[in-house]
C-alpha cells in the first residue's frame, strides 16, 4: 500500500507542474510601458502645457494693461 501511494502522489505533482513562462519578462515589459507613460507625461507637461499656461498669463496680463490705460490716471488714484 505505500508504493501506491507514493504513486498517486508523484502522479499528482507531476499533473499539477505550476507553469513557467516568462513571469520576469512581463513584469520587466509592464514596468517599461508604465515609465514611458510617466515620462511623456511629464515632458508634455514640462514643454507644452507650461508653455500654453505663459501665453495666458502674458494675455491676461495685456488685457490688464490695456484696462487700466483706458481708466484715466485721476479716477485711478
Amino acid at each position: 500500500m505505500p508504493g501506491v501511494m507514493t504513486n498517486t502522489i508523484a502522479n499528482k505533482l507531476m499533473k499539477e507542474r505550476v507553469p513557467s513562462g516568462g513571469g520576469p519578462w512581463r513584469l520587466l515589459t509592464f514596468m517599461i510601458f508604465v515609465l514611458a507613460v510617466f515620462l511623456f507625461s511629464y515632458l508634455g507637461l514640462a514643454f507644452g502645457y507650461r508653455k500654453f499656461v505663459e501665453a495666458q498669463i502674458d494675455d491676461k496680463k495685456q488685457k490688464l494693461i490695456q484696462l487700466a490705460e483706458e481708466i484715466p490716471k485721476p479716477q485711478q488714484d
